[in-house]
């Protein structure tokens, strides 16, 4: 009998355990697509659902990716921008005229990053170790796409985030969407409405000069 128990115990154990490797190479050839892809343009929505506030906050833009550099531009409703090159990550925000329109800049170095709490969407999208920092909870398959909850491994950087969200398009291999919560709960969601892995970018296009009235912040 002890036999039997053992042996379905480390049948269960080998078995999830299985289902968890291969869930996570799905997630991470995902991953490699865009971040080994000459350049990729994409449609985003961004929602923030702030939960103490039982408030939401929903912005439109465009990301752009080449291989792991990374240029996200919201547009509305509120302007900002993150630029992740390949030795730093700027974060600008323009400040309206009226508060004495001095742009807020954000800068953070590679060698010395927490990326992954200073930058998260930089950090899953476009730097491949951050996927070995996570361990998969759960996933489940519906309408022709994955959902993955992972959560970050004991001992791993990700500031204040608790778990991580990711949907895949099972038949074409794109991101549909990726969120991710924090300690209060509170959660940032990127839908992904369009995806061009043709785009046209220059390597101008992810170097950032602030502006000599700026108020810079550095990390």
């Amino acid at each position: 009998m002890r036999i039997l128990v053992s042996v379905i115990i480390t049948f269960f154990i080998a078995s999830h355990g299985s289902a968890n490797e291969g869930g996570l190479r799905l997630v991470k050839s995902t991953i490699e697509r865009y971040q080994k892809a000459k350049a990729v343009e994409i449609k985003v929505s961004k929602i923030v659902t702030l939960a103490l506030l039982d408030e939401k906050k929903e912005s439109e833009g465009m990301l752009f990716f080449s291989k792991g550099k990374m240029r996200l531009s919201i547009e509305k409703p509120e302007e900002y921008l993150i630029i992740m090159g390949k030795n730093e990550i700027w974060v600008i925000t323009p400040t309206a005229k009226e508060l004495g329109g001095r742009t807020q800049v954000m800068k953070i170095r590679s060698p010395e990053l927490s990326k992954q709490a200073k930058s998260p969407l930089a950090a899953l999208l476009g730097r491949p170790e951050a996927w070995d920092n996570l361990k998969l909870n759960s996933e489940s398959a519906t309408n022709g796409s994955v959902k993955f909850n992972l959560e970050p491994k004991v001992g791993a950087d990700f500031g204040d985030i608790v778990s991580v969200n990711l949907e895949i398009s099972q038949t074409e291999k794109t991101l549909l969407n990726l969120s991710y919560k924090d300690e209060l709960d509170n959660e940032t969601e990127y839908k992904f409405k369009s995806t061009n892995f043709k785009a046209k970018i220059t390597e101008d296009f992810f170097k950032y000069s602030p502006p000599k009235d700026a108020d810079i912040t550095e990390y």
